[in-house]
Order: C-alpha cells, then sequence, then structure tokens
C-alpha cells in the first residue's frame, strides 16, 4: 500500500475538521430543499393566492356573457353548408 499506519496521515488536532464539514454541507442541502419543496415558489402556488370570491364570480359572468354572445352570433350567421347544397 502506499500509505503508512491505519489512515491518510496526521491530522495534527484537526481530526474535527471534516466531521463538522460534512455536518455543515449536510445542514447546507438540508436548507435547500426544504426551501426548494418547501413554502417556496417552485413546488406551491404563488403568493398571494388568488381566492378572491368577486373575481372569480365576475371571470363567471363574463364566460356566461360571452357564450350567450357565441349563441347569438352562431344563430345569426348563415350555415355555409347550406348555401353549397342549394
Amino acid at each position: 500500500m502506499w500509505w503508512n499506519g491505519h489512515g491518510w496521515g496526521h491530522m495534527y488536532g484537526g481530526w474535527w475538521l471534516m466531521p463538522f464539514l460534512g455536518l455543515l454541507c449536510m445542514l447546507v442541502f438540508l436548507y435547500a430543499v426544504s426551501k426548494i419543496f418547501g413554502n417556496g415558489p417552485f413546488c406551491h402556488r404563488p403568493y398571494p393566492p388568488i381566492d378572491d370570491h368577486e373575481s372569480i364570480n365576475s371571470l363567471k359572468k363574463e364566460i356566461q356573457e360571452l357564450r350567450r354572445e357565441i349563441h347569438t352570433l352562431r344563430a345569426n350567421t348563415p350555415d355555409p353548408e347550406k348555401k353549397d347544397a342549394s
């Protein structure tokens, strides 16, 4: 083998450095994952939530009006297939 003894060499009292850096990296990764999958903007609805009942009701009314307008336009326009057949 190319090293002597049981490890990579002497750390001169710095044995705590690698466990500390490992714990620090784990904490940074946990913080990043909690921000990505927690209350962050990536996996949830955007803030503030759009649950205003007045705006929803006004949109429903507008959709109904547009459907009525489409129905009247279809009723008032002549059918092009009927003209070709006659």
